[in-house]
């Protein structure tokens, strides 16, 4: 569900006192000397991509894609109109690479958490972990890229359904903790995948950000379910979810 758009009325003033969130995902994002400099062409143009991605996301994040427009983007970006067209066609294109961009670093983020770990249930609660916790730390970034992406339309549907792809097959190793003979349907990694979304969504959408991380426990219990029944995956995720499993 999308939030309803924001009048169009907009105080630049106040988005230019106001500070973006400067989230993992823009690490690297620096402020350029101004006049002259040495700073070598290729690094201004790239900073100015990241920085004009960043205020988007955060624009985004904040009021909706619909009500966002290039001058919200420019006034968080500290970049000119000018220079906004001659890295993107428009709106859509821009919000487009930042959210590749974010899926890029999240994906990292998920494996290098993930990676290392004896079985696969150590590895999910990992992932899952690093992820909750990088929802919590940046909202804005999150909402654009969860909800407001759907917003797009067409492309924004597909580029969500491919970036969620990655994390269905990781889920996949669930299979190998299942008891021999037992059928798993074909479609749980998908269910599981677009449950865990949604879930993490609706507390975006309520302004719950600071409690994603306490969604760990139920996420591993229903996670493990279809793989191994709820006395084990109550045992693995701990006691959230015990009573639930009885």
């Amino acid at each position: 569900m999308l939030l309803p758009a924001r009048p169009f009325a907009f105080d630049i003033m106040a988005a230019q006192q106001r500070q973006p969130e400067t989230p993992v995902f823009f690490e690297d994002l620096q402020r350029l000397p101004p006049g002259r400099h040495s700073v070598p062409a290729e690094e201004v143009a790239r900073q100015q991509r990241l920085r004009l991605m960043n205020g988007m996301l955060d624009a985004v994040g904040e009021q909706g894609y619909v009500a966002t427009s290039v001058a919200d983007v420019l006034a968080r970006a500290g970049v000119s109109r000018r220079t906004f067209y001659e890295h993107f066609a428009d709106k859509e294109a821009c919000f487009l690479q930042a959210f590749d961009h974010v899926v890029r670093v999240t994906r990292e983020l998920f494996e290098n958490a993930s990676a290392g770990h004896a079985r696969w249930p150590e590895s999910l609660r990992a992932g899952l972990d690093v992820l909750l916790h990088t929802v919590a730390e940046n909202p804005r970034v999150a909402r654009a890229c969860l909800v407001e992406i759907l917003a797009v339309g067409y492309e924004g549907v597909r580029r969500r359904e491919a970036a969620l792809e990655p994390f269905q097959g990781f889920f996949e190793g669930g299979r190998d903790e299942a008891p021999e003979g037992v059928v798993i349907p074909a479609t749980v990694t998908e269910t599981l995948v677009g449950g865990i979304v949604e879930t993490v969504s609706g507390r975006l959408m309520r302004g719950e950000a600071e409690r994603v991380p306490e969604l760990l426990d139920p996420l591993m219990y229903w996670s493990l379910v279809p793989f191994v029944g709820p006395e084990a995956a109550a045992e693995v995720a701990g006691t959230a979810d015990a009573a639930t499993a009885r």
